[in-house]
């Protein structure tokens, strides 16, 4: 007599579906794999902080780019599947940084230039960025009565990109009196 060996069969692959691109904010993506012997296939990435892998979701944890691997181990009877690839993008979310209107009479101190952002996502806040805009105008004390540009500028954040909103100074006439008559 003699003996069959059955060894352990090929296997791969066969569908392998992620989003390749999102923006920082965004709800999960879902992953989908599908191996030839219909065993269950597994993922990593190879950059947690911006997408982590949630069994066949990806969490989006920041902006950049992760490569996520599906894979398949095999059993006792499957052979390791070749692992295949695909390249996620995550961009930065728009965050508005708006700045307020302001007035002021002519010679008067010139008031604080504020703004307020709009645009924050995963309930952050002005807290998460690297730089903060500034707000700056050409107009001084002693500019004449007329409308000037507040310009915003400058800030700095790993998950956002940064859209300006300016707004005017407008300066009024100043009051006077007579003091001697």
């Amino acid at each position: 007599g003699s003996t069959l060996a059955i060894g352990e069969g090929a296997q791969h692959i066969d569908v392998f579906e992620v989003d390749s691109n999102a923006t920082y904010g965004d709800e999960d993506l879902q992953i989908t794999g599908v191996a030839t012997s219909g065993l269950a296939v597994s993922y990593e990435s190879s950059n947690p902080d911006v997408l982590e892998v949630n069994g066949a979701k990806l969490k989006v944890r920041g902006a950049g780019v992760a490569v996520i691997t599906a894979y398949q181990e095999g059993d006792d009877n499957y052979f390791a599947a070749a692992d295949l690839n695909a390249t996620v993008t995550i961009y930065t979310a728009e965050l508005h940084a708006i700045a307020d209107p302001k007035s002021k009479a002519y010679l008067d101190e010139a008031p604080e230039l504020t703004f307020h952002y709009e645009g924050f996502v995963n309930d952050e806040n002005a807290s998460v960025l690297a730089v903060e805009p500034d707000a700056t105008t050409d107009a001084t004390d002693a500019s004449v009565a007329g409308e000037y540009p507040i310009t915003l500028s400058g800030g700095e954040a790993a998950n956002y990109h940064f859209s300006y909103h300016g707004s005017t100074l407008a300066i009024g006439e100043g009051a006077q009196h007579i003091d001697v008559f």
